[in-house]
């Protein structure tokens, strides 16, 4: 793994994965914290689901 983004939801998450596939990087994108990330992915872009907790 090269990379790894932290967003804050789900749509952020997908759009920051698919510009990086784009662009050729093996990207993952986690979508529940449960999750294990394979070895193979050069991205991994974690979604926190955080946009509406309170500051």
């Amino acid at each position: 793994m090269k990379m790894i983004v932290i967003a804050d939801d789900f749509t952020g998450s997908n759009d920051t994965g698919v510009q990086l596939a784009k662009k050729g990087a093996r990207t993952e994108v986690m979508l529940t914290p449960d999750q294990k990330p394979s070895r193979r992915a050069d991205v991994l872009v974690i979604n926190t689901e955080s946009r509406a907790m309170p500051a």
